[in-house]
């Protein structure tokens, strides 16, 4: 297996964001059997309007070829201290337990530090443990449970948030 190496995409590049959305469809379609691809769609819609290349980006990893991973990180403007929420957190099934969510995971909020983000917010569907307790052992703490309609069904889902250790002001 080559390298997984994780890569920060910016404006210039909107189809990482439409790739990792294409793996998040698959994988909650394949594990949930429920069709996210509205959710989806509305999200990348948003994204491309509202895209600031200084607050907002992409992480993707790929391995032998293929996107293996990624996630989206936007900005809140709504929220009181500048804040990012990241989305779609996802890795291939084939890719699973090898430290890639935690990799990309502990990329995005390395890059939220450098961008003087204070607050991290995540939402996580719970179907498995594993990504809860990603979140949870890098620092994340549940804010909040909702019931999320799905399909006519309702999906528990956390929302998670990491306040950060800011870097000191350049002078």
């Amino acid at each position: 297996m080559e390298t997984l190496e994780l890569i920060p995409v910016t404006q210039g590049s909107l189809e990482e964001i439409v790739q990792v959305a294409a793996l998040a469809r698959s994988v909650f379609a394949g594990e949930l059997d429920i069709e996210v691809a509205d959710r989806l769609d509305q999200e990348v819609a948003r994204l491309r309007e509202t895209f600031d290349p200084e607050r907002d980006f992409v992480l993707t990893a790929h391995a032998e070829g293929a996107l293996a991973g990624g996630c989206i990180v936007g900005h809140q403007s709504d929220a009181a201290l500048p804040t990012a929420l990241l989305s779609w957190l996802v890795v291939a099934p084939a890719y699973r337990h090898r430290g890639l969510g935690r990799a990309i995971l502990a990329h995005a909020i390395e890059i939220c530090r450098e961008r003087r983000v204070a607050v991290v917010r995540a939402r996580c569907i719970v179907h498995r443990s594993a990504p809860v307790r990603l979140y949870w052992e890098l620092g994340f703490r549940v804010t909040s449970l909702l019931g999320v309609p799905f399909e006519g069904q309702t999906r528990e889902t956390i929302l998670l948030e990491k306040r950060l250790t800011l870097p000191p002001a350049s002078a």
